[in-house]
């Protein structure tokens, strides 16, 4: 993403930050407020909150989690959002929720992987999202599951007419409501679903959605995700984090609905690039520098905001395309910088991320919850 001329090279957040434990029978509640700045938003402004509670009964563990964020911009961006998840029975049943809704204005610069960033038309898009899902473990490491989505948005065009084809949009000036119905297999070995040090997550996933108003749009469209991650721990204080992951939309879904490349690399808006088909690698060292064996008797880091603070170096490539004979390296956009990171949560690990993303032409900065893979 192109920064201001006026601005230069800013994009620096300021992150005020407070931590609230509350202590009963092994429950916290923990949260942020955020302000920060970037060329998309402007200035941005909200909260972060994060509850987490676990039980122990019969010498079986259960956790209930639930995290929940609210964005506001001054480009007047609109996103709350909670996403509650349960496991029982140390984790053989996981139940999870994503309750969403945004009114978000937004740039569509076309479809494709070469979009021109000069030549793109306003458009908004409000959105309420209802998905439920629900996972549960079938042998060892291995889990299959079934999820249920309702989403029901408008999108609505600005003022600005260079793109026409957009009145191809489903859903253009009008509501629409879709129903996705999907099943899924994980294969899951991680020591930690929050900050995982070690183990495999590899997931295949299948949804297909049905409109429930016809136009010119397809009535009903699929989409498949495999999205594959892998954890090292080189030693202690150490993750070397890898994510390789392919989507395919097909059957012409809506604009709405397609592959962002920008979801996968931090360096570029996220709907820079989209299309019907996107495939992406990711690799990021991450580092706890108390957590070092050579730091272990390093009073300083030991102590405080120290012993919560570490840092992450990462590469990214991906792309988007029509169909699979487009796919080359040759057509990869690239994404990589730095980022630092604060553990407002140590047991079990929950961080705060601020990520610095350089690719093709300007920078960008992402400021959440939780890691990114």
């Amino acid at each position: 993403m192109k920064i201001d001329k006026q601005l230069g090279i800013v994009l620096m957040a300021i992150m005020l930050q407070f931590v609230t434990s509350l202590k009963a029978e092994k429950s916290s509640i923990s949260g942020f407020p955020i302000i920060a700045y970037s060329h998309e938003t402007k200035l941005m402004g909200g909260g972060f909150l994060n509850y987490l509670k676990q039980t122990e009964k019969d010498s079986l563990a259960n956790e209930l989690q639930i995290t929940s964020l609210l964005i506001y911009t001054a480009n007047k961006q609109f996103q709350i959002l909670s996403i509650p998840r349960l496991k029982r029975n140390n984790g053989k049943y996981l139940l999870g929720m994503d309750v969403r809704g945004r009114n978000w204005p937004d740039k569509y610069y076309g479809i494709g992987n070469k979009t021109n960033e000069r030549n793109y038309e306003k458009i908004t898009q409000r959105q309420f999202k209802l998905r439920l899902d629900g996972d549960v473990r079938l042998y060892q490491a291995l889990y299959g599951g079934a999820k249920i989505t309702l989403i029901n948005e408008e999108l609505k065009k600005g003022d600005r007419e260079s793109l026409p084809y957009t009145e191809n949009f489903h859903g253009i000036n009008g509501s629409q409501t879709y129903i996705g119905i999907g099943l899924g297999m994980r294969y899951k070995t991680l020591d930690n679903d929050q900050y995982p040090g070690r183990g495999l997550n590899h997931t295949v996933s299948y949804m297909q959605f049905y409109a429930t108003k016809h136009d010119a749009s397809k009535q009903s469209f699929g989409q498949l995700d495999v999205e594959l991650n892998h954890y090292l721990p080189p030693l202690s204080g150490v993750v070397l984090a890898m994510q390789s992951s392919f989507t395919y939309s097909g059957n012409q879904p809506p604009y709405s609905f397609l592959p962002e490349l920008g979801n996968r690399l931090r360096a570029y808006d996220s709907k820079r690039y989209v299309d019907n088909m996107l495939i992406a690698q990711r690799a990021e060292l991450r580092v706890f520098p108390a957590e070092l064996p050579f730091c272990a008797d390093i009073d300083l880091l030991q102590r405080g905001f120290f012993r919560r603070l570490g840092f992450v170096v990462y590469y990214e490539a991906g792309q988007v395309a029509g169909t699979e004979k487009e796919i080359s390296w040759e057509r990869n956009h690239y994404s990589a910088g730095f980022g630092i990171r604060y553990s407002i949560s140590v047991l079990p690990r929950l961080n705060l991320r601020a990520d610095f993303a350089f690719g093709e032409g300007g920078m960008n900065v992402i400021i959440q919850g939780g890691e990114v893979f």
